[in-house]
């Protein structure tokens, strides 16, 4: 399962609480409910403030935010935002941290399908393992 300290060790630069918030999802589509989602804005097709809001109705309770685009005002203090250069990258350096956090720990049920919904990253074999995942596939040991 992934937490805030895990965030915060890959993207140090935050905003919002420092908790011990652990997230269920992890999804790149604003529209899909999730329920303790961490949400990574790489398909935002419109207003980007919109869609965070949007998000966060949806069940995100963090969100990667690349550095370049400007942050809402109104954001809720107890919404940890991770501020990254480039929210691809950052997604797939998650990814990679996901994979090897899953070789430490005992695979349960819970951390089966982190990942949900359409992420468009590129087909070499951990992204391979880590869509079957997202489809409730084999697990990555």
């Amino acid at each position: 399962m992934l937490r805030y300290h895990h965030l915060k060790k890959l993207y140090p630069h935050t905003r919002g609480v420092e908790d011990d918030i652990h997230f269920k999802y992890v999804f790149t589509d604003c529209n899909i409910l999730v329920n303790k989602g961490l949400y990574v804005p790489i398909n935002s097709q419109g207003d980007d403030n919109r869609d965070l809001f949007t998000a966060i109705e949806n069940g995100a309770v963090g969100s990667l935010w690349n550095e370049e685009r400007e942050l809402p005002k109104y954001i809720p203090n107890h919404f940890p935002v991770f501020i990254v250069h480039d929210s691809y990258i950052a997604l797939k350096k998650l990814l990679v941290f996901y994979d090897n956090l899953l070789q430490l720990e005992d695979i349960g049920e819970t951390n089966r399908s982190v990942f949900k919904g359409d992420i468009p990253i590129e087909e070499n074999e951990l992204n391979i393992k880590i869509l079957k995942l997202m489809k409730g596939g084999d697990n990555l040991a």
